[in-house]
């Protein structure tokens, strides 16, 4: 099996890449306190992506202007529904997964996914401008005291709402 290539900037931004050559296994992988990109490669390798308290938040601004800049979200490509799992259990959230449409509108989304997060209503939010969680392009999560985290997946992915399959709270 390959090893996974993974580098440090001077930011703490961790950018890991597994080699498409790792055919089989499971990998974890921690968050950590960056904002960090994670390509997981051709799907062969269950990976499970710890993310805990006090790793990579944005505020409000950065969220409501109708964008996300790649340095205000973790970036995960190439998830595999109900073969990788993004880990929040160390967060304490609870709930359900609330899926946020914007009426189709992307700045509509991302607003009112941020919102939910910071009113407390909801701990996690797919932003999915159809509405139907086929085609997720953002995870937001509460993540405690330091705010609101995000993660971007990079192309619609098909997610499921079901807590442990592909989202672990």
């Amino acid at each position: 099996m390959a090893k996974a290539l993974q580098s440090r900037s001077a930011a703490g931004m961790t950018v890991l890449r597994l080699d498409d050559a790792m055919d089989h296994g499971s990998i974890t992988l921690d968050g950590g306190a960056g904002d960090d990109s994670y390509d997981l490669g051709s799907g062969a390798v269950a990976v499970t992506i710890e993310i805990n308290a006090g790793d990579f938040s944005v505020a409000s601004a950065a969220v409501t202007d109708g964008t996300i800049a790649p340095a205000d979200a973790e970036s995960i490509t190439d998830f595999v529904s109900a073969n990788d799992l993004i880990d929040l259990s160390s967060l304490g959230l609870s709930g359900t997964i609330f899926v946020e449409d914007g009426g189709g509108v992307l700045a509509t989304a991302l607003s009112q996914a941020y919102g939910e997060i910071n009113s407390g209503s909801y701990d996690v939010v797919y932003v999915d401008l159809a509405g139907d969680a086929n085609s997720v392009d953002y995870i937001f999560y509460d993540n405690g005291a330091s705010g609101v985290g995000v993660l971007d997946l990079g192309t619609s992915t098909t997610l499921s709402t079901t807590l442990g399959d592909d989202i672990l709270i």
